[in-house]
């Protein structure tokens, strides 16, 4: 009991060793490519759903192959569009 009990002290210190230094190592990049997935996929969105706006971007029937791929992202793009932002949001962001 003893040893099992000294193997998982030993596991969750290496965790939290592990976690530690991969957040000093890679957290910001991590952030920016998370940022730059976002801005990826409300280009990709607009270019899809532009067609039914009436903005000539692609033919209509590629985004309609594509729209059942891009409906389940649908709900929460347009929560992230209509939330009010402030530009102090994007102040400890900026370089």
């Amino acid at each position: 009991m003893k040893q099992l009990w000294q193997a998982f002290r030993s596991l969750k210190i290496w965790r939290i060793a592990r976690d530690f230094l991969w957040g000093l190592a890679f957290l910001e990049t991590y952030k920016e490519v998370l940022k730059e997935k976002r801005k990826v996929e409300s280009l990709m969105n607009v270019v899809l759903l532009g067609e039914f706006l009436g903005l000539p971007l692609m033919n209509s029937t590629i985004a309609l192959k594509m729209l059942p791929y891009l409906y389940p992202h649908l709900h929460d793009w347009r929560k992230s569009l209509l939330t009010e932002r402030d530009i102090t949001d994007d102040l400890p962001d900026l370089h």
